[in-house]
């Protein structure tokens, strides 16, 4: 019977919120202490972990499919005073590595030294908009993570491509061991956009391979 009955509020709900979703940002109602709603909102209208780690998975093999569909000069050339395209492999080496290290901190630590979220999850259209806004607004950035960028050579792709590979399987890996509380809840920093739960920094994660992608189509190619 509990079942069925929440089933049915899961159902309403989901009409409701997708309908109202906008007034719900305005009026902040998910502040609330309680929350079975906010489990709820989340669940329909934010990523799920499997749709998160196969979206990961998906811009991977895009980005590989770049290297290995044109000359393999490609990988060491790039715009007057840019990186090469192989040095965007790399940073996203250098982004994945961090963001594993944070996930692999114990849930406690996280909690003590980030605090909890108080919102709900933004969506991935969400967090894509404000990565980019926040770009925008920064002008030329460079991560933190990638401030001392290796000299390459055409003979390091495979090395590189196939590091970034057991990351993200690495990554994908640790994804599915999270709760969906974990997801919503705990929080970590990023360097442009400031806190962010875990679901949103995994959702940037897998959309920071799209726009390094969309960037090598651009410039690049």
């Amino acid at each position: 019977m509990d079942l069925f009955i929440l089933g049915v509020r899961k159902h309403l709900c989901y009409k409701f919120i997708t309908k109202e979703s906008r007034f719900f940002k305005k009026v902040n109602l998910f502040r609330c202490k309680n929350l079975s709603l906010h489990k709820i909102y989340s669940y329909f209208y934010t990523m799920q972990k499997e749709s998160i780690s196969s979206l990961l998975s998906e811009n991977e093999d895009k980005l590989r499919e770049i290297f290995m569909s044109h000359d393999a000069s490609l990988w060491m050339s790039g715009p007057q005073g840019k990186w090469t395209a192989g040095q965007h492999v790399v940073h996203l080496v250098q982004s994945s590595q961090a963001l594993l290290r944070a996930l692999k901190l114990p849930k406690f630590f996280i909690k003590w030294k980030f605090g909890t979220c108080n919102r709900p999850t933004r969506s991935f259209d969400e967090v894509k908009e404000r990565y980019e806004q926040k770009l925008s607004a920064a002008g030329t950035v460079i991560s933190p993570f990638s401030v001392n960028m290796p000299q390459l050579t055409i003979d390091d792709k495979p090395f590189w491509l196939d590091k970034l590979s057991t990351l993200n399987a690495n990554l994908n890996k640790v994804t599915r061991g999270l709760s969906e509380k974990h997801l919503d809840s705990l929080v970590i920093p990023h360097p442009l956009m400031g806190k962010l739960t875990i679901r949103e920094i995994l959702m940037w994660n897998a959309y920071h391979l799209e726009h390094h992608i969309r960037i090598l189509k651009q410039k690049y190619i």
